[in-house]
């Protein structure tokens, strides 16, 4: 059998010259790798979103419609604290008609545990809306629920009204002059006290006296018009 002839060095060198390069072709020719095409697609893709104009305007508008709700919602928050504020305020002053309605309103807010505590009071003001009802015929029907009014501090203003009405039904009833010009005093009218104690005792001497040693008066003669008053007689 003949031998073969081993190759020229020159030609060895060419021969393996040729087969490294069929190899580096045929690295160049595979395809890349899954992973790593995914990951670029992936890069693609969301520089051509955060690349669309139309995108961004709608995430835009999205998040203003968002903070738009949410200032609405605290708006309606803060209006119904504040009128369940304000009808608290006339609730104390037994202004009951007026803190009723605003009651009313604040039931329709936004916050459940303002409405619950403004429908309960909606009830207690119609309570005390039928209690204050009760027929005030006569002045002295009107002299005792002013001098109720005066007892509690809560509403002097109506307290006046009903005396006022009074001592004019009947002028020379000495009591109801002396209870006008406590109330009056109590609302910081020392003029209008002075001169209704004045009528009390011109009425009824002892009314001096007993508004001397009246607890409820002991602040209201400091000022200088009942001074004047009491500095004749001690």
């Amino acid at each position: 059998m003949p031998t073969k002839k081993p190759l020229p060095k020159a030609e060895l060198a060419k021969e393996k010259q040729a087969i490294s390069i069929t190899k580096e072709a045929h690295k160049q020719s595979e395809p890349a790798v899954p992973s790593a095409a995914k990951k670029a697609s992936g890069t693609a893709l969301k520089y051509r979103e955060d690349r669309n104009p139309a995108h961004a305007k709608s995430s835009a508008r999205d998040a203003a419609k968002t903070s738009a709700i949410h200032m609405a919602a605290a708006n309606e928050l803060q209006k119904q604290k504040e009128m369940f504020e304000k009808a608290t305020k006339l609730f104390n002053s037994r202004n009951f008609a007026d803190a009723q309605k605003l009651f009313e309103s604040a039931i329709a807010g936004p916050s459940i545990d303002i409405a619950h505590v403004a429908r309960l009071h909606v009830k207690m003001c119609g309570q005390r809306l039928q209690k204050s009802t009760v027929p005030l015929d006569t002045p002295e029907d009107r002299y005792n629920f002013a001098i109720s009014l005066i007892n509690q501090r809560t509403n002097l203003d109506e307290a006046e009204r009903h005396l006022k009405a009074a001592t004019q039904a009947k002028e020379n009833a000495d009591h109801f002059h002396y209870a006008l010009a406590l109330c009056l005093g109590l609302n910081g009218d020392f003029n209008g006290c002075s001169h209704h104690l004045g009528r009390a005792i011109a009425l009824a001497p002892n009314n001096r006296s007993i508004a001397r040693n009246d607890p409820d008066f002991k602040e209201i003669l400091q000022a200088p018009q009942l001074r004047e008053l009491f500095s004749a007689t001690k």
